[in-house]
């Protein structure tokens, strides 16, 4: 017996002293690019990495040919091109986004509202072009047209009851990451990270062994250098800020993010806010959210509803941070 338990823990040792593999894939969607990492415990041959990077790039481009407001013939175009009182057939993914994100509308007081689409047209931030300036007559036009009342959904599909339109950017590109990863899942993967343009998932350990270690950009006009470090492990992580899309109008500076409460883009002390959550889709639309508010209404928001968030907040020219739910345990290092 003792010989047999000796053996044993001596396949237990080899078997965890087996160097694991990492495989790369990448590739550019959504006006941005992706990476997947996977690890594996022996190298995949050119055809298995080629089946598997095929698999990833339908994925999302199956997201994208949906929900892109883009693509002329995706399903969010056409309901937003759609006549006041018409409606459109959509499919198990748009609906999905739909529904999460009208649960999020409501959790968020109406911080998270892709029914702000026209706005995000008007000022530069859409498929329309850019608008140097808005009045404020035509701001509170186009605020108006901001309703998710006025999105109905019946039967399966989307009725629009109003000439406004949807933009599921702040929560699609999240949602496209939860879907590769469900599909790595379903092919038999268990360790491996999906990136799309800063939006993550991390599903089981990294090549060391141990979960996976992220950085989190400081909020660099200029550069890119990590503020801060965290260890998630099937987990997502979404990030918002300030400092990469932006538009600039009589010496301010304004964030791609559209207050859903005054129409105008974002100028306030957010920096950026990070986000960490069970899906990546609900990561995303809450890191817009919290940006959307500002910081003193943010970071209680934040507080009081548990979420797991961590904010970068400008003052004067220094940043301070606030932390709050559990991403404080998933902190390396200490910074603010």
């Amino acid at each position: 017996m003792r010989r047999w338990l000796l053996f044993a823990s001596m396949l237990v040792l080899t078997a965890c002293s087996k160097e694991r593999t990492i495989e790369v894939i990448n590739g550019s969607i959504m006006a941005t690019q992706y990476q997947v990492k996977l690890v594996v415990d022996e190298p995949l041959s050119p055809n298995e990495l080629k089946d598997i990077s095929d698999g990833v790039s339908s994925t999302l481009q199956s997201i994208d040919q949906l929900m892109s407001t883009y693509k002329a013939t995706s399903e969010v175009s056409r309901f937003n091109r759609a006549a006041i009182g018409d409606s459109i057939s959509a499919s198990f993914e748009t609906l999905e986004v739909y529904r999460l994100s009208k649960k999020i509308f409501d959790a968020s007081n109406g911080y998270f509202d892709p029914t702000i689409g026209s706005l995000v047209n008007a000022w530069g931030f859409g498929p329309t072009g850019k608008q140097k300036t808005l009045e404020s007559t035509q701001v509170s036009e186009l605020l108006r047209l901001s309703a998710f009342k006025a999105v109905l959904l019946e039967d399966g599909r989307l009725r629009k009851l109003n000439k406004g339109s949807i933009d599921f950017s702040a929560i699609a590109k999240g949602y496209a990451v939860d879907a590769v990863s469900e599909y790595l899942s379903r092919i038999g993967q268990e360790n491996y990270l999906v990136e799309l343009g800063g939006e993550i998932y991390a599903a089981g350990t990294n090549q060391a062994g141990v979960s996976w270690r992220l950085g989190i950009e400081e909020p660099d006009f200029m550069g890119r250098k990590s503020y801060n470090v965290v260890e998630i492990n099937n987990q997502a992580l979404a990030t918002s800020g300030d400092y990469r899309n932006f538009i600039e109008e009589n010496g301010h500076r304004y964030s791609h993010t559209i207050d859903p409460k005054t129409g105008y883009p974002v100028e306030r002390s957010v920096a950026s806010v990070s986000v960490i959550a069970a899906t990546c889709a609900e990561a995303d639309a809450w890191a817009t959210a919290l940006s959307a508010m500002g910081s003193e209404k943010a970071v209680n928001f934040a507080e009081e509803n548990k979420l797991n968030a961590f904010f970068i907040l400008r003052q004067d020219e220094s940043f301070l941070t606030a932390v709050t739910g559990e991403f404080g345990r998933h902190l390396l290092t200490k910074q603010g």
